[in-house]
């Protein structure tokens, strides 16, 4: 069955999430991103606590013997001046996006201040929010 925008219905996004995090912290985030050529993890390296955001370094556990200093990469791109372009082309995109779900009532906005360690509560409310609407859960 067919919405009337011609999108089928079990396609329909039914609301959306907005996850609001301030554009200073995910440069500080984003800035430290790290690659082990070694062992191919992925890392960060920056520590926030701002805002009452807390976003603790993402680094190995337990600690990888890979030689920081030589295996560590950054990606080309991860400058302060890609990202803010990067960011603001973000918003620019999603920004009508999150206008139009708010209009229509429709917009959860999550503030993760414990990063990812605050995922398992997003996932808590997406779930509840569908039960509550009547809607399919995972």
């Amino acid at each position: 069955m067919e919405t009337e925008n011609g999108w089928p219905q079990h396609l329909r996004a039914h609301f959306a999430v907005s996850i609001d995090v301030p554009d200073s912290i995910c440069v500080t985030k984003m800035l430290g991103r790290r690659l082990c050529v070694e062992c191919e993890g992925h890392f960060n390296v920056n520590n926030v606590d701002e805002k009452g955001f807390r976003m603790p370094p993402t680094l190995p556990d337990p600690p990888c013997s890979c030689d920081r200093s030589n295996n560590w990469r950054r990606r080309d791109d991860d400058t302060e001046e890609i990202i803010l372009k990067r960011i603001d082309h973000f918003h620019d995109e999603t920004n009508p996006v999150i206008a139009w779900y708010e209009s229509v009532g429709r917009l959860m906005r999550f503030l993760p201040y414990d990063g990812v360690g605050d995922m398992p509560l997003l996932e808590s409310l997406v779930t509840n929010y569908l039960r509550n609407e009547g809607l399919r859960t995972p």
